[in-house]
């Protein structure tokens, strides 16, 4: 046998695969494409190993390939990948065979990934983790990321065992819903699922699940703690020549108020960047308040030349876990002159 990497160009077949039989993995080509090119560079058989766990399920679209074509696991295909790799000679006799499944549920184990999206009938077979994801304060709904990871045990034709990571991840606003597998082979131990979830200016959360069969259900709801909190409201007005104070608080994981450090605020408008420290002076400083955890900064309008307008606000600071940043936005208004009367 002879590796011949993906199989989708003839730069990929390396001449001594005339007269031997082709291994390619499977991914970004049609089964046919890479047959046709495996035919074409002299391999007289076509071993085909999956790009995810299971076996393959698929076909060469129509009759006219000579030589015969057998798909794999991934975890045989990568076995016999290694050995080439490690300079190992591996030889091998293709036989047809017709393989009846007993049920869709059966296909349904051997060939799908971990994960499941945008797969027909996944409702239908498929367990369900959902739930909503909030700011653990307002209760409003949060833009978030999902990261799921699960490190699938699979059986290889010698007996032995692999361990197969999986990792994928999507967005949600406010509410998600996903399909899983507990597993490629449920007849072996199931690892639990790690999911991470994670929103700008809020501390990720992490949580394991177990998914031991098949059409469970699993709500799981997420409150995330956000990283600081604005305490004016999001319209700031000023009078001439005064200026506007603007407080915030920042948090550690638990939801404690407690002083950061190398805290900084930005404010950004059209890509102008004004930025006050603790370590700033006069119209450019951040100072901490009475309470624990609570800044002040005082922006002088006319000092720094500030306008009317939307600005994006970025609180910066190092906490317990690194750096972290709260977004949020402010508006900037000022007020009318009174005439004398």
């Amino acid at each position: 046998m002879v590796n011949c990497g993906k199989g989708l160009t003839p730069d990929d077949f390396p001449a001594e695969v005339a007269g031997n039989i082709a291994l390619i993995e499977r991914g970004d080509g049609t089964f046919r494409l890479k047959a046709d090119n495996a035919v074409a560079a002299g391999a007289v058989g076509v071993v085909i190993y999956n790009n995810t766990t299971g076996a393959i399920s698929g076909t060469l679209g129509s009759a006219g390939v000579p030589v015969p074509v057998l798909g794999i696991t991934r975890a045989d295909g990568l076995l016999i990948k290694n050995a080439l790799d490690g300079g190992q000679e591996v030889t091998g006799t293709l036989r047809q065979a017709v393989v009846v499944s007993n049920s869709y549920q059966q296909e349904w184990e051997r060939n799908l990934p971990a994960f499941l999206l945008n797969i027909e009938s996944a409702a239908t077979y498929a367990s369900v983790v959902y739930g909503n994801i909030t700011d653990k304060l307002s209760g409003e709904p949060l833009t978030a990321n999902l990261d799921m990871a699960v490190d699938l045990r699979s059986r290889l034709s010698n007996g032995q065992f692999i361990n197969e990571p999986h990792r994928t991840s999507i967005s949600a606003s406010g509410s998600y819903q996903w399909y899983i597998l507990p597993s490629n082979q449920p007849e072996l131990e199931t690892p639990p699922y790690t999911i991470t979830v994670s929103s700008p200016g809020r501390y990720s959360q992490q949580v394991e699940l177990t998914v031991s069969s098949y059409q469970e259900a699993h709500e799981l709801n997420f409150e995330l703690q956000p990283v600081s909190k604005v305490l004016v409201p999001p319209v700031l007005s000023w009078q001439p020549n005064a200026t506007i104070p603007f407080k915030f608080v920042t948090f550690n994981r638990d939801g404690e108020a407690e002083f950061m450090s190398n805290v900084t605020v930005a404010l950004v408008k059209d890509g102008a960047e004004i930025v006050f420290t603790e370590a700033g002076f006069g119209a450019r400083f951040v100072r901490k308040g009475d309470n624990n955890g609570e800044y002040i900064v005082n922006i002088n309008t006319r000092a720094l030349g500030l306008k009317e307008g939307v600005y994006d606000v970025i609180i910066r600071f190092t906490g317990a876990e690194g750096e972290l940043e709260y977004p949020t936005t402010i508006t900037l208004k000022a007020q009318a002159r009174q005439r004398a009367s």
